[in-house]
């Protein structure tokens, strides 16, 4: 089933009927988030240029097939909004509460700033950041990699250089940390799609993500780092929705 409905981004009215058939435990909150999302992204589109929200549906279609709960799905919905748009973390915490805020905010770039770091070095501090957020909340997991499918299924229209960046990061970066945790059936075939998919693309001939001997990874020094990492409020979201008296 994520076959037939993840191949192409998938429109507003097309994922709301999916989710009105579905049996989530909060039909409501999904669908608020699809029009929330759909609002902020509007006039926002993808380098093919279909709208931008359209992605979206699809990697929470996917989460759907994977039987997610209402609160992941919705999450899935809004995982680029506050990164592609002005909504802010806060706001998503007012509106849908704590746990959505929070897995929006560890699929989040957005406090990873320039400060004169090159394309992999920022990859280092997202992926540092990922795996703190992750830990609270292993699910993460299932949200990236059901946006990763789709990105790799619709890069038709991205530049060389980017399609096999996103392979080498795929590969050696995403695969291997999902690979430590359980995951659904669905899940664990997202992950033999999602190798097959980008294969094609990977080069070990120009790979940051490994160094010049060959014999440490990106994946063991991030993992050394970690504990040196600032990591920007990992439960900040979760808090401050409990000011705000959501749940």
């Amino acid at each position: 089933m994520d076959d037939e409905i993840s191949g192409d981004s998938m429109q507003r009215g097309e994922f709301a009927e999916l989710v009105r058939q579905s049996n989530l435990d909060d039909v409501d909150l999904v669908l608020r988030a699809v029009e929330f999302n759909s609002t902020a992204m509007r006039g926002i589109t993808r380098l093919s240029g279909e709208p931008f929200e359209d992605h979206c549906h699809a990697v929470a279609a996917l989460l759907l097939t994977e039987g997610q709960t209402a609160e992941v799905v919705a999450a899935g919905v809004l995982h680029d909004v506050n990164e592609d748009t002005d909504v802010t973390i806060d706001e998503i915490a007012r509106q849908f509460g704590g746990l959505i805020a929070f897995l929006v905010d560890g699929m989040s770039t957005w406090d990873i700033q320039p400060n004169g770091l090159d394309w992999r070095e920022k990859k280092l501090l997202f992926w540092s950041r990922f795996l703190c957020f992750a830990e609270y909340d292993p699910r993460l997991f299932s949200i990236k990699l059901a946006d990763r499918l789709h990105n790799v299924r619709t890069w038709e229209p991205l530049p060389c250089m980017n399609r096999r960046r996103i392979a080498w990061e795929t590969i050696d970066v995403l695969l291997p940390l999902a690979e430590s945790i359980r995951l659904s059936p669905v899940g664990l075939s997202w992950m033999e799609n999602l190798k097959t998919g980008v294969e094609s693309e990977y080069r070990h001939d120009g790979n940051p993500f490994l160094f010049a001997s060959g014999q440490v990874s990106l994946m063991e020094e991030m993992l050394s780092r970690r504990s040196h990492h600032e990591v920007v409020d990992p439960f900040g979201a979760l808090m401050r929705s409990e000011m705000h008296g959501t749940t």
